[in-house]
């Protein structure tokens, strides 16, 4: 839904905010106002607000005694305790209540208003910049199509791209979604051409330059692990995509510390063009070591 440019201040003491209401209105917000809690309930049940900026200490109920009934009449609304109390108690409380922001008077004009931009206009805010970036971003990713890379870059490559697959698709923004995939599908051809060079000198020479392959995981990423703690919980994970463990990754982190790495597999495929047919080169599988509470080595294989 989208809200009008409308501000509920509700405050016994409202007629002393008058600077900071003119300045709201010089951005282009009407501000109302109310000097109890029923009178802002009232307006409520009227009309919908943008946002609620609510006194605490008022005759009356008291303005976390509010929250409940604000919440009630429209529960997506964001509420901005702006009071004098400093508190610690009030603060937990309005914390526990899940207010939406915490101001101590006396606040300037300019400090209310980026408290206001951040909550109204913080997502579409956020969404600009990132597809400002990934365009920018895009243009030096397509540079790199046909280039020689190194397998740690292609490693940093495929990640990096894992990365703008989760940020694009939680932000909703499907043409640049498109835009990815696409250039995703012309890399993995590249990429295709690039393992075909070069994974018989990797299987010749397994002590020269080379990527972990997926044959190492073991010796590379569990042995030091039992050497040095005497037990580990591996942990596989079968087809999952670097993109999915981007999102995993951020559900791990609380409760670990993660390392990663990242090997090279090749899986056995029986459709497609490219060079290496009846084997497809699989790029970025990843080995995650979550080092606190538990010795864990996770094989995230994409």
């Amino acid at each position: 839904m989208v809200r009008p440019k409308t501000i509920l201040w509700v405050d016994d003491e409202v007629e002393g905010l008058a600077a900071h209401r003119r300045f709201l209105e010089d951005q282009g917000f009407t501000v109302a106002a109310a000097a109890h809690g029923d009178d802002a309930l009232a307006l409520l049940r009227r009309q919908a607000y943008s946002i609620v900026l609510l006194d605490e200490q008022m005759p009356g109920r008291r303005g976390l005694e509010l929250i409940g009934e604000i919440r009630a009449l429209d529960p997506a609304m964001p509420v901005v305790m702006v009071t004098q109390s400093e508190d610690e108690g009030t603060l937990r409380e309005a914390i526990g209540i899940e207010v939406d922001d915490y101001l101590v008077k006396p606040v300037q004009p300019r400090q209310i208003l980026s408290v206001i931009t951040r909550l109204l206009e913080g997502d579409r805010i956020r969404q600009q910049h990132l597809a400002r970036d990934f365009v920018i971003r895009f243009r030096e990713l397509e540079g790199r199509r046909g280039a020689t890379l190194a397998w740690r870059e292609w490693i940093e490559l495929v990640a990096e791209l894992a990365r703008w697959e989760v940020r694009l698709g939680a932000a909703n923004e499907p043409g640049l979604s498109e835009a990815l995939r696409s250039l995703q599908r012309s890399l993995r051809k590249d990429f295709a051409e690039y393992v075909a060079r070069q994974y018989p000198r990797w299987l010749a020479s397994p002590e020269g330059d080379r990527p972990p392959l997926s044959v190492d995981v073991g010796a590379e990423f569990l042995v030091p692990v039992l050497r040095s703690t005497g037990r580990a919980l591996f942990v596989v994970i079968d087809c999952l995509r670097l993109d999915q463990w981007e999102v995993l990754r951020d559900l791990v982190t609380p409760l670990f510390d993660v390392e990663e790495s990242h090997y090279y597999r090749a899986t056995r495929s029986f459709r497609g063009s490219s060079p290496w047919r009846s084997r497809r080169a699989i790029p970025g599988g990843g080995v995650s070591r979550p080092t606190r509470k538990a010795s864990t080595l996770m094989r995230a294989s994409s």
